[in-house]
C-alpha cells in the first residue's frame, strides 16, 4: 500500500530478444571501463598549447578542466566575441568561471571604448591642425575629454600620440595669437600713418606746411610699411591706404616744386614787372608760352605746371588749384596796374550796356564757380559782343579778361580730364568684360548680377555725363565703351532670360493647382446637407467626410500654393491681376460649403465645452465618473478637430476654453485630493504626536508620578490612536510598528517598576520575617515608603483563616511555592519537585475538568506565611 502511494510499484518488464540481453550484460562491462582520471592529464601543457587561441582556450573551458585550469583559460581570453561567448556559454555553470568571464569581457569592453574616445579624440586634434582657426574653448574641451578617460585603460602610443598633438596645437594657437597681436598693431600703425600721411598732404598743398613735413611724413610712413611683421597681410584694406597715400604724396612734391617757383616769381607793385604781353600769356593757358629774354625761368615754369597731370586725389587737386587761380588773380591784378602802351582809355559807354555786361560777368563767374563751362561760355560770347561796341571801364576789363583766363584753364583741363575720365571708364568696362569671359589677368571684386548691372548702368551714367560737360568723346573709343558693356551685360541678360523663364514655369504651376482646386467636387444633395450640418440627413454615416474632404483638398492646395512663393515675385507683371482674381473666385469656392460645416463643427465644439463646463458647475468636485466624463469629452473633441479643423484664430479661441473647462474638473479633483491630504497630514500628525507622547514615557522624558499615571498615559494613547481615524495606506503600517514599538517599551517600564515594587515588597516581607522571628535585620529594606499587601499583612498576623484549612504539608506547599515562583529547588528536593510536577500532569491527563484550580503564587505565599509548622529545614 505504501509503495502503490508514493508511486514505486515495480512493472513488470517485458520479454526482451537475446541480442538485447546481451547488449545489457556488455554495456556494464563497458560502463565500468575507467576514463582517463582528471589528474591523470596534464592540464598545464595544454593551456599552455592551448595560449593565443581563442577556439582551444574555449574548448578548455567549456570542458571538463578542474576550475583552477578554467580560470585561467577565461583569463587568457583576448578578444571580445571569444569573452562573450565563455560568458554566454557558462552562464548556468560554475559561478566563479562565469564571474570572471563576465568581468573580463565588461573590462575588454571599456577599455574598447576608452581605446576608442581616445583615437577619436587624437583625430579630433589631428584634423585642427589643419584648420585656418583654432577656437581655445575646443582645446579645453578637447584636454577635459581626455582628462576623463582612464590612462590606465589606454595604450602608451595613444597618450604618447595625443600629448604631442596637444603641444602642437597649444604652440599653434600661441603662435596665431602673438601673429594677430602683431598684425593688429601693425593695422594700428599703418592707419596711424596713412591719416598723418594724409594731413601732411593737405596742409602742404593748402601751404600751410612746408615740402620737408611732407617728406618727414613720407618717410615715416614708408618705415611703417617696412616693419611689416612676416606673414603681414599687405594686401589688407589699410596697407593699400597707405600706399595711395605714399602715392599722392609723390605725385604731389613735383607740383609742390613748381607752384612754390611760381609763386615766389610773382610780380609786386613796387617791383619792375615783366611786359604785358609775357603776362597775358602767363595768364592764358590756352596761348602758346614763347620763352622771353626778359623772364625765361619763370616761362618754364609755367610750363612744367601745365604739363602735370591731374591728380588723383581730388581734394588735393582742389587745393592746388585754389592756389594757382590766387597767383593767377595776382598776375591779373599786376597786369591791370601797369600802364598801356595805348592811348588814353575811350570813353566810357552809356550805363546800359555796362549793367549789362556786368550781370553777364556776374552770371558767368558763378557758372565758372560751379563748374559748368557751357553756361560759361554762353556768358562770354554775350560780354565779347557787348565789348566791342564801345569802351568799358577798365576794373570791368579786368575783370572780363580774369574770366577769359579762368574759362580757358577749366577748357583745357576739362579736355585733359575727360579724356583722361573717359579711357578709366573704357579700361574698367573692359576689365568688367574680362571679368565676365573668365580672363585670368581681370582685375574686379567678385561681385552678383544686380551689383553688375547696376554699375554697368552706372558707367553709362557717367559717359553720358561726360559728354554732357566735357564736349564730345572719339566715336572709336565710345564703340570700345559699348562693346565692352554690352559683353559685361550677357550675364545680366541670361540672368533675367532665366528669371523670366523661371516666372513662366511658376505661372504654369499655379494654373496647373487652380485647375485641379477648380476641378474638387463640390458636396451636392446629400453630400450637401450633410456638410451643412442639416439634421435628417443620412447620406453618410460620418457628416463631415465631405468637409473633410473639401478641408484636405484646400489645405493641400495653400500649402503647394505657398511653396511657389510670393505672388508679386514670382509670375510675370501681367498674369498677375488675372491670376489673382482665379485664385479668389476658386478658393472662394471650396471654402462656401467648407464654412457652413465649420460652423457646424464649431457649435459641436461649443456643446462640448458646456458639457465641460457642467461637469463643475455644483461646486462639488468630480468623483471617478466626472474624471472618466471628462476624458470622453476630450477624446470628442480630439476627434472632432481631426476630422475638420476650424480656422486657426477660432479653434486656439474654443480650444482655449475647452482646456480652461477641463483643467477646471482635474483643479477640482487635484483640490479634493489636497483635501483629503490634508486631512491624511492631519491624521499623521496627531499620531505622530501620541507617538512621541509615547517614547518620551518610555525614554523618561516625561517623569510619571507613579506606576498607575503611566498606565492611565497608555489607556489614553490607547484610546486616542483608536479615535485618529485610518492613517494613509502608505504610512499606516509604519505608524503602527513604530507606535508598537513605542508601546512596548512604556509597557517595559511597567513591567520593570512592578518588577521594582515586587522586589522592595520581597524584601520588607524578609525583614519583618525576621523581625517576627527575633532576628535582627541587617542592611536598610528601601528609602521608599512602602507597605505589604493586606493579605500578607493579616497572614503575618495568623489571621489568614484559610490557614488552618490548608490541605498541603509543608514540603510540598514550599516546592509549590518555589515552582510557581520560579526559584529553584534545593538539590535534596528536586527529585520530590519532578515527582510533583508528573502528579500535577497525570491529574491533568486524567481528569478532562480538574475538581480544582491551581493556586496561584500569591495564594501559597499567604498559606505559607500564616503557617506556623516550619521545621528548621523548611
Amino acid at each position: 500500500m505504501i509503495d502503490w502511494l508514493f508511486g514505486r510499484r515495480k512493472k513488470t518488464a517485458p520479454p526482451q530478444p537475446e541480442d538485447a540481453r546481451a547488449d545489457r550484460e556488455t554495456a556494464p562491462a563497458q560502463r565500468a571501463a575507467p576514463a582517463p582520471a582528471a589528474s591523470a592529464v596534464d592540464w598545464q601543457a595544454r593551456l599552455a598549447q592551448a595560449a593565443g587561441d581563442d577556439d582551444a582556450l574555449l574548448a578548455l573551458v567549456q570542458g571538463a578542466a578542474p576550475v583552477e585550469v578554467r580560470l585561467a583559460a577565461v583569463g587568457a581570453l583576448t578578444t571580445e566575441p571569444a569573452l562573450k561567448r565563455a560568458e554566454r556559454g557558462l552562464r548556468k555553470h560554475d559561478r566563479r568561471v562565469h564571474r570572471l568571464a563576465k568581468q573580463r569581457h565588461a573590462e575588454l569592453l571599456t577599455t574598447g571604448a576608452a581605446r576608442l574616445q581616445a583615437a577619436q579624440l587624437t583625430a579630433s586634434a589631428r584634423a585642427l591642425l589643419d584648420a585656418p582657426l583654432i577656437a581655445a574653448n575646443r582645446l579645453v574641451e578637447l584636454d577635459r575629454a581626455w582628462r576623463a578617460l582612464d590612462a590606465r585603460l589606454l595604450e602608451g602610443s595613444q597618450a604618447a600620440e595625443f600629448a604631442a598633438l596637444f603641444e602642437q596645437l597649444s604652440a599653434l594657437v600661441r603662435e596665431r595669437t602673438d601673429h594677430a597681436l602683431e598684425a593688429g598693431r601693425f593695422d594700428s600703425a599703418v592707419r596711424a600713418a596713412t591719416a598723418g600721411l594724409q594731413s601732411a598732404c593737405e596742409r602742404a598743398a593748402a601751404g600751410t606746411n612746408d615740402r620737408a613735413a611732407l617728406a618727414a611724413a613720407s618717410a615715416q610712413a614708408r618705415s611703417v610699411l617696412d616693419a611689416a611683421p612676416a606673414g603681414a597681410n599687405a594686401g589688407s584694406a589699410a596697407c593699400k591706404a597707405l600706399r595711395a597715400a605714399l602715392h599722392s604724396a609723390d605725385e604731389l612734391a613735383p607740383r609742390l616744386a613748381v607752384l612754390d617757383a611760381l609763386l615766389q616769381k610773382t610780380p609786386s607793385a613796387e617791383a619792375q614787372t615783366p611786359p604785358a604781353v609775357e603776362l597775358e600769356a602767363w595768364i592764358d593757358d590756352s596761348a602758346p608760352l614763347a620763352p622771353t629774354p626778359a623772364a625765361p625761368s619763370q616761362t618754364d615754369t609755367l610750363r612744367r605746371w601745365h604739363a602735370f597731370a591731374p591728380l588723383a586725389d581730388a581734394n588735393l587737386a582742389r587745393l592746388l588749384a585754389q592756389r594757382f587761380s590766387q597767383w593767377q588773380q595776382a598776375q591779373a591784378r599786376a597786369v591791370a596796374r601797369q600802364p598801356k602802351a595805348a592811348p588814353a582809355a575811350a570813353a566810357v559807354g552809356d550805363a546800359a550796356r555796362v549793367e549789362r555786361l556786368e550781370r553777364n560777368v556776374e552770371r558767368a563767374q558763378a557758372a565758372l564757380a560751379e563748374g559748368s563751362l557751357g553756361e560759361a561760355g554762353k556768358a562770354l560770347a554775350a560780354i565779347d559782343a557787348a565789348a566791342r561796341d564801345g569802351a568799358l571801364p577798365a576794373a570791368l576789363r579786368a575783370s572780363i579778361d580774369e574770366l577769359h583766363a579762368e574759362f580757358g584753364r577749366l577748357r583745357g583741363w576739362q579736355h585733359w580730364g575727360g579724356g583722361r575720365a573717359r579711357d578709366e571708364l573704357v579700361a574698367q568696362a573692359e576689365a568688367l568684360a574680362a571679368a565676365d569671359a573668365g580672363s585670368d589677368d581681370a582685375d574686379v571684386a567678385r561681385m552678383t548680377t544686380r551689383q553688375r548691372a547696376e554699375l554697368i548702368n552706372e558707367l553709362r551714367a557717367r559717359w553720358k555725363e561726360l559728354d554732357r560737360h566735357g564736349g564730345a568723346s572719339n566715336r572709336a573709343l565710345w564703340q570700345r565703351f559699348d562693346a565692352a558693356l554690352n559683353a559685361a551685360h550677357a550675364p545680366v541678360a541670361a540672368q533675367a532670360q532665366a528669371r523670366r523663364e523661371a516666372r513662366e514655369h511658376n505661372l504654369q504651376a499655379r494654373i496647373e493647382l487652380l485647375a485641379a482646386l477648380e476641378a474638387v467636387a463640390l458636396p451636392g444633395g446629400a453630400e450637401a446637407a450633410a456638410a451643412s450640418g442639416e439634421p435628417g440627413s443620412d447620406a453618410e454615416p460620418d457628416a463631415r467626410a465631405p468637409a473633410a474632404r473639401l478641408g484636405a483638398a484646400l489645405a493641400e492646395f495653400q500649402a503647394a500654393w505657398r511653396k511657389l512663393g510670393p505672388l508679386e515675385h514670382t509670375v510675370p507683371r501681367a498674369e498677375r491681376d488675372a491670376l489673382q482674381a482665379r485664385l479668389s473666385a476658386a478658393v472662394a469656392r471650396v471654402e462656401a460649403p467648407l464654412d457652413a460645416a465649420r460652423r457646424v463643427a464649431q457649435a459641436q465644439r461649443e456643446d462640448l465645452i458646456a458639457q465641460a463646463r457642467a461637469l463643475t458647475a455644483a461646486g462639488a468636485a468630480p468623483g471617478r465618473d466626472g474624471l472618466d466624463k471628462a476624458r470622453a469629452l476630450q477624446a470628442r473633441w480630439q476627434e472632432a478637430a481631426k476630422a475638420l479643423p476650424l480656422a486657426r484664430a477660432a479653434e486656439g479661441a474654443l480650444w482655449a476654453e475647452f482646456r480652461a473647462a477641463i483643467d477646471a474638473v482635474y483643479g477640482a479633483r487635484q483640490a479634493e485630493a489636497a483635501a483629503r491630504d490634508a486631512e491624511f497630514k492631519a491624521r499623521i500628525d496627531e499620531r505622530e504626536a501620541l507617538i512621541a507622547r509615547l517614547a518620551a514615557v518610555a525614554e523618561g522624558v516625561v517623569n510619571e508620578a507613579s506606576d498607575d499615571s503611566m498606565a492611565r498615559t497608555l489607556a489614553e494613547v490607547d484610546a486616542a490612536w483608536r479615535a485618529a481615524g485610518t492613517a494613509p495606506r502608505a504610512e499606516a503600517a509604519a505608524l503602527d510598528t513604530r507606535y508598537r514599538s513605542a508601546r512596548d517599551a512604556v509597557r517595559a517600564r511597567l513591567a520593570d517598576a512592578a518588577q521594582r515594587r515586587w522586589r522592595a515588597q520581597c524584601d520588607l516581607l524578609a525583614a519583618r520575617l525576621d523581625e517576627r522571628d527575633g532576628i535582627e535585620a541587617v542592611g536598610t529594606v528601601s528609602v521608599e515608603p512602602l507597605a505589604l499587601p493586606a493579605r500578607w499583612e493579616r497572614a503575618l498576623a495568623r489571621e489568614n483563616d484559610t490557614a488552618s484549612a490548608d490541605p498541603l504539608s509543608g514540603d510540598d506547599l514550599l516546592l509549590q511555592l518555589e515552582a510557581a515562583l520560579g526559584i529553584a529547588s534545593p538539590p535534596a528536593f528536586e527529585a520530590a519537585r519532578r515527582a510533583l510536577k508528573l502528579q500535577a500532569m497525570k491529574a491533568a491527563l486524567e481528569a478532562r475538568t480538574p475538581n480544582a484550580a491551581p493556586l496561584a503564587a500569591d495564594d501559597l505565599l499567604v498559606a505559607a506565611l500564616a503557617r506556623e509548622a516550619f521545621d528548621a529545614a523548611q
